[in-house]
């Protein structure tokens, strides 16, 4: 329940910047878009005196210019798209930093020993040691991780990695699919 909690923040966050983030992106988006139909016209009027053999070579320049504009306008869309996860980093950087943070882990070191058994350690940042004691036994080598949680057995055959890393990693696709739909109102 808590991570589903951790997911809405995240996703409601995600709207916001999203939409910050859409207005910059819009006015680059529209000069780029101009300056490829302005080749674009150019080319085509160009063409349109020249003769028939020069009207080919024309057609191919113009498909090469709106291909082109069409990656640079997708270089755009996708790096929006990145500045929004990186955001999300940098908040979830943050949440690490905050009174709500040892909320948050509670509730990971749960659905962790859920999966991996009773029998469990937790590892975890230099930072969060005395905070995990309360949760369970902690593992001896300190991970590198903005926050969050590994949790295994103590043989550490099976794991249950919920650092905050690893939870965008396992969501990245379905984050960028809905930033990308917030943004530009379809999906890649």
């Amino acid at each position: 329940m808590g991570l589903d909690k951790l997911r809405n923040e995240i996703r409601e966050r995600t709207g916001r910047q999203a939409k910050q983030i859409a207005e910059k992106a819009a006015g680059e988006r529209a000069e780029i878009l101009a300056q490829a139909r302005k080749e674009a016209k150019k080319l085509i009027e160009d063409e349109r005196v020249a003769s028939e053999e020069a009207a080919k070579a024309a057609h191919i320049e113009v498909s090469a210019a709106r291909l082109k504009a069409n990656r640079m306008a997708s270089e755009a869309r996708e790096d929006v798209v990145r500045e929004v996860i990186a955001e999300m980093r940098n908040e979830l950087e943050e949440l690490a930093d905050s009174k709500a943070y040892e909320k948050t882990f509670a509730q990971l070191v749960k659905e962790g020993a859920k999966e991996v058994g009773e029998d469990f350690v937790l590892h975890v940042r230099v930072k969060d040691r005395e905070l995990a004691k309360k949760y369970g036994p902690v593992g001896k080598e300190p991970i590198t991780t903005i926050g969050g949680v590994i949790v295994s057995t103590k043989d550490g055959r099976v794991q249950a990695n919920n650092t905050f890393e690893a939870l965008l990693e396992e969501h990245e696709e379905e984050i960028k699919r809905e930033v990308f739909a917030k943004l530009f109102g379809k999906e890649r």
